[in-house]
């Protein structure tokens, strides 16, 4: 299914975010520009401030899946995409929720910068278009969720609480290793 102008235009100003938030220099895509004059973004400050946080949380596993990533012969920018898409449909496998979407948002774009610093530069339109493919994919899910609303209180509720230790990202586990 194709993601729509607001899901790309959300997906699209949550990965400009982040790279800001590690002083990195990213042009968007063309067709940005023409989705702002089509429809209103839904990307707030909080939510991308609780996807840095995710990140943060997740960070070893970020670091992990980006060594195996590397050794397992990544080679280029549709080898990222292809490995998200496959990790989003082991994630959502038992459905989808707002705080798991989070976390999810936090370990693409955390994988997003990496490759790019590492002189992958589409890894972030990739991750774009990952995320927005997701939302789209579940988005009969997100409403019953309560939408972006309920998406903007589970941010406020990561960044006013400590939920590093309940467990809530038990799922998003490495690939085992083959020694």
């Amino acid at each position: 299914m194709n993601p729509s102008c607001v899901e790309l235009l959300f997906a699209h100003d949550l990965m400009r975010f982040v790279m800001r938030q590690h002083r990195l220099t990213w042009m968007p895509a063309d067709i940005v520009y023409f989705y702002r004059h089509t429809c209103v973004t839904k990307f707030t400050y909080a939510i991308g401030m609780a996807v840095i946080e995710m990140t943060d949380i997740l960070k070893l596993q970020i670091k992990e899946k980006f060594k195996h990533m590397c050794e397992s012969g990544f080679t280029s920018n549709r080898h990222f995409e292809m490995e998200m898409k496959s990790s989003a449909l082991t994630e959502f496998t038992n459905g989808f929720n707002l705080r798991r979407f989070l976390a999810f948002c936090g370990m693409v774009t955390g994988l997003a910068v990496r490759f790019y610093l590492h002189g992958c530069s589409q890894a972030p339109y990739q991750a774009v278009a990952v995320i927005a493919e997701v939302m789209m994919d579940n988005k009969g899910s997100f409403k019953s969720s309560g939408g972006w609303d309920s998406l903007q209180e589970e941010c406020i509720d990561i960044l006013t609480s400590d939920y590093s230790s309940c467990g809530c990202f038990s799922r998003f586990q490495l690939p085992l290793f083959k020694t």
